[in-house]
This record gives C-alpha cells, structure tokens and sequence, in this order.
C-alpha cells in the first residue's frame, strides 16, 4: 500500500477549490485569509502574503481577517495603502 501524505495517497491529485462567488465575499466587512488569497489570485493559502504585510489583516487574537474594503481597493487596482 502506498504511504499517505495529507491524507491522500500518493500521486493522488488534490481536489480543485470550488468557485467562489465574488459578490458574497465582497458583501461582507471581512474574509478569511485564504478566501481572499484566492480572489487575488495567490497561490496557496496566503498567510505567509499576509504576515509580511502585503495581504492587509486585522487581528482577532490569533484568527486573522482581511477587510474587503481593502480587498475592494487591491481588486480595482489601487494600492492597499491608498485611501479611497
């Protein structure tokens, strides 16, 4: 029997992420990381983007969050340091 790795075996593909809908992500004051990490388009889950600064997060203890506002301002090609 092949040796598992993640709970699959090996040379098993991952199962693709399901489409997300833009429009109820943006719908809400904020998104987890890794939600935001795929409507920007970054490979993986986007924490390491997020802890140097380049994905913007707001701290709930140890969860951290990405407002849309600014998941808004990134999408339409501002900069996440721009105001609006």
């Amino acid at each position: 029997m092949a040796t598992k790795r993640r709970g699959r075996p090996l040379g098993a593909k991952a199962k693709p992420k399901p489409p997300i809908n833009l429009d109820d992500v943006l719908s809400r004051p904020t998104c987890q990381v890794p939600i935001a990490a795929q409507v920007l388009g970054i490979r993986g889950n986007g924490y390491a983007e997020a802890k140097r600064g380049e994905i913007p997060i707001i701290r709930f203890g140890r969860r951290m969050m990405v407002p849309t506002a600014v998941l808004k301002r990134m999408l339409s090609g501002e900069s996440a340091a721009e105001k609006a």
